[in-house]
């Protein structure tokens, strides 16, 4: 009787690539969408007359969410509004983080918290959401769309954005933007004047101006952080993922 072949031993199954990480420093912190800003409580006072508070200082809180003792909030101050250039659509606002506090007691809609720390000074109307630890390092994820945006607004309120600057743009979670993925920065390239005289259509490439990191995303926005720049970058700045 014939033999019967040996069987073919399987392939090895390939080693797992580790994950590219790119740090971040939990930095991502300094967007508040218009939904969010919403659901947001607001420090109304403190035990006496002071204008400031700071770090181990007894707050009362209007609470706008159910909340128990020992729940931990950020606390931030808000400022400018930031809209969506082609349509003027609010998006959000820019928002400085003033601190951290935890509530000691709840009375109703009013919590009474103590503040854990200060970053700088806070006031009465500083607004307060629920701790969100952010993570200091991030894997890099493939795009699954083609997507493009741009940047409507800077931390810190910066014209001129370059290297580990953060950005926010107008991309999010409901467009299919994630955590990790990569953000093309680039800039429409203008005809010269002499090739205007043409009287020819044409479309000259983009410039690429860089990359940068998704590090926060909320329904339709996104913070970044940008990791690579070959020219300065600005406001307006075209933004965009590729799936190749």
């Amino acid at each position: 009787a014939a033999k019967k072949p040996a069987p073919t031993a399987a392939p090895p199954a390939p080693k797992p690539q580790p994950a590219i990480t790119v740090s971040t420093g939990g930095i991502a912190k300094g967007f508040l969408s218009t939904k969010r800003l919403k659901g947001a409580s607001t420090l109304v006072d403190t035990v006496d007359n002071r204008l400031l508070m700071a770090e181990g200082d007894k707050i009362f809180v209007d609470l706008t969410t159910p909340a128990k003792t020992g729940d931990r909030f950020d606390i931030y101050s808000i400022g400018d509004k930031v809209t969506q250039p082609a349509t003027g659509k609010a998006l959000g606002y820019l928002i400085t983080e003033r601190g951290t506090a935890t509530l000691t007691g709840v009375d109703g809609n009013v919590g009474t918290a103590t503040i854990d720390a200060a970053n700088s000074e806070i006031e009465r109307g500083a607004r307060l959401l629920p701790h969100r630890s952010l993570p200091h390092e991030i894997a890099l994820k493939k795009a699954s769309a083609d997507l493009s945006g741009e940047i409507v607004a800077a931390a810190e309120n910066k014209l001129i954005l370059s290297r580990y600057d953060i950005v926010y743009v107008d991309l999010g979670a409901s467009d299919g933007l994630r955590v990790g993925n990569l953000l093309y920065l680039s800039r429409s390239r203008k005809a010269t004047e002499l090739a205007k005289r043409l009287n020819h259509p044409f479309h000259l490439p983009d410039i690429l101006l860089g990359s940068a990191v998704v590090v926060a995303t909320q329904p339709h926005t996104a913070t970044a952080l940008i990791l690579k720049v070959a020219d300065p970058v600005y406001l307006q700045d075209k933004v965009f993922t590729t799936t190749k």
